[in-house]
């Protein structure tokens, strides 16, 4: 682990008020002995309330498990909140990141029901309530990035109204000059009339 990611966890530290200290220990250590930065800057990275939240999903099923699985719902409990700060994050933009990065495009829904799946324990957290929040959340991406898109429609609409427009007084303006081409004719020949005269 580099020294930006293990100063990360350091001032992680207390933990978050609603977790107790012995689960906050455990996910520490935990996230330092899985020796994946990925994830360690990505909880780093977390608000406070979701970096709680992670220690909490965590806290609700880890006990019992061997190194692997316990690792599994380490990465589960920080990607959780960490899509969810992704589908906050659409919603104040009102579009989606552009960074290729993967977690971007995994449905929260779909994930989280795959974590309570994979470790029913986490279903304590992961409730009923939860799963109606999320769905809202959901929904609040979609409308942000459709009204958008209504807006850009809307300006669709004006800008070929307005083309509509122009090309109405381009076409009258083709019928001007042609008509004034004829008069030019009639003034032309006029001249040349007269000049002949002379």
């Amino acid at each position: 682990m580099t020294v930006p990611a293990a100063a990360c966890l350091e001032e992680k530290n207390p933990a978050p008020t609603e977790i107790s200290d012995a689960v906050h220990t455990h996910f520490v250590k935990s996230l330092s002995d899985m020796k994946m930065e990925t994830f360690v800057t990505r909880y780093c990275g977390l608000k406070s309330e979701d970096r709680g939240f992670a220690e909490k999903l965590f806290g609700s099923a880890y006990e019992g498990l061997d190194q692997d699985e316990e690792f599994t719902l380490l990465r589960m409990s920080i990607m959780v909140p960490d899509i969810k700060e992704s589908v906050d994050w659409v919603i104040e933009n009102a579009r989606l990141k552009e960074d290729g990065d993967e977690w971007e495009s995994i449905s929260l829904k779909r994930f989280v029901i795959n974590v309570r799946t994979r470790f029913p324990a986490t279903r304590s957290v992961l409730d009923g309530a939860y799963l109606n929040r999320i769905e809202t959340l959901f929904q609040s991406a979609v409308d942000a990035i459709r009204n958008n898109e209504d807006a850009v429609d809307r300006k669709i609409s004006e800008a070929d109204r307005q083309i509509a427009d122009y090309e109405k007084q381009i076409e009258q303006l083709r019928w001007a000059v042609e008509s004034m081409k004829d008069e030019r004719r009639d003034y032309r020949v006029m001249r040349q009339t007269l000049e002949a005269e002379q």
